[in-house]
């Protein structure tokens, strides 16, 4: 986001506020290719900085959303599925409290399935340490509360996990609810 809508008090509803050259490439190069897009809102590690317009950077991601699914029916393709932020446990990639990034993630969240409701929305696409160190665990326990708190249900939730061991992909959820069955989100 931070390359595409740099800017975050432009005004989000201007095409002008925009720089899609490069994500355009990529993006067209993946459809040519045959390949499912799968978006992320957020920031990347070399370019990552604070949300200082909330209500800006909803709409821009809003907007960033409808220009993909327009792209991907120019190739007669449909997008599938959105993934909101990177890492939100990383403070390299979420700078604020935690409190402000669930308050985010919920209003991109609510607003994407409000304009798209077929579209899968999910993420956050929690580092290893959201499941294995206590602060990220507490950062993620938060975070799943918060969106319970507002009867969120997202279409999928994401983990970075580097491993071969399948048992990994589900200790996180073990660790925060154990006992529990993941049906609920």
């Amino acid at each position: 986001m931070a390359s595409i809508y740099p800017n975050q008090n432009a005004d989000p509803t201007l095409v002008s506020s925009y720089n899609f050259t490069e994500s355009d490439r990529m993006y067209r190069a993946i459809l040519e290719n045959g390949f499912e897009p799968y978006i992320r809102l957020g920031n990347s590690y070399n370019n990552s900085g604070p949300v200082t317009n909330q209500a800006n950077f909803v709409r821009a991601c809003l907007e960033v959303v409808k220009h993909y699914i327009e792209l991907s029916k120019s190739y007669s393709k449909q997008l599938h599925y959105v993934e909101i932020w990177n890492e939100p446990d990383n403070s390299h990639f979420w700078r604020g409290s935690p409190q402000q990034f669930y308050s985010l993630f919920i209003d991109i969240f609510t607003t994407l399935k409000q304009n798209f409701p077929e579209l899968k929305v999910g993420g956050p696409g929690f580092a290893p340490s959201g499941y294995l160190a206590l602060g990220g665990i507490n950062f993620t326990k938060g975070f799943l509360d918060a969106l319970r708190a507002r009867g969120i249900k997202l279409d999928f939730f994401s983990w970075h996990v580097y491993t071969n061991n399948p048992a990994e992909f589900t200790k996180g959820y073990d660790l925060l609810y154990p006992g529990a069955s993941s049906s609920w989100f």
